[in-house]
């Protein structure tokens, strides 16, 4: 071989070999891109979990508290309930108590009026004094509880506290006046429990009219 085809292929081997080290450069810097791009991707996804771990605790510890809460109003509701069955417990008892008494007065003044007895006059008499008694201690029982009982008989015509049950022509009573009572009424303090079904008096029209 001569010389000059010697250097023709000493610098063909030596453009291939330049060639193959481009090659494996490229080759190995695309590597290197697709490695750091994998590496990018699981960093990126790796971030994503932690972003999705953190969204549902915080989602589980609101959930937790929205239970603590309905939990605690549902005790707020138990707790109200009891309170207020025992107030209204304790507030039927403060008004039934007093009552109780005049009761048992009247169930014995029934059952002495029911038995047999040689003087039934005395018998009656004695009913009488009994239902007098039970009804005056009814009566002290609405005054200690401050309940007024409305008897307008003879009164100017209240609508606010009369229920006109008609009227009737008298001179007995003046014209607007309560001329007669058929159910009294009651008021606790201020405040109307009951009105009053009266009869209005009117002026009696002339013979001439």
């Amino acid at each position: 071989m001569s010389k000059e085809e010697e250097k023709d292929v000493n610098s063909a081997t030596e453009e291939k070999s330049e060639e193959v080290l481009e090659n494996e450069e490229v080759q190995a810097s695309s590597d290197e891109s697709s490695a750091e791009g994998s590496d990018k991707q699981e960093d990126e996804e790796l971030s994503t979990e932690d972003k999705i771990s953190q969204l549902e605790a915080s989602l589980e510890d609101e959930k937790n508290k929205a239970l603590r809460a309905h939990a605690e109003m549902m005790n707020f509701r138990k707790r109200l309930e009891k309170e207020k069955s025992s107030w209204h417990a304790s507030s039927v008892k403060s008004t039934i108590s007093p009552l109780l008494d005049p009761m048992d007065n009247l169930e014995r003044a029934l059952e002495s009026a029911q038995g047999e007895s040689d003087n039934p006059g005395e018998q009656l008499s004695g009913l009488i004094d009994g239902v007098k008694m039970v009804s005056q201690q009814f009566q002290d029982v609405l005054s200690e509880k401050n309940v007024t009982c409305l008897d307008p008989k003879g009164e100017l015509f209240d609508p606010n506290e009369h229920e006109a049950y008609g009227q009737v022509e008298t001179d007995d009573v003046e014209d607007g006046h309560v001329a007669m009572v058929f159910r009294k009424g009651y008021k606790i303090g201020e405040q109307l429990i009951r009105t009053a079904t009266v009869q209005v008096a009117k002026k009696p029209q002339s013979k001439e009219d």
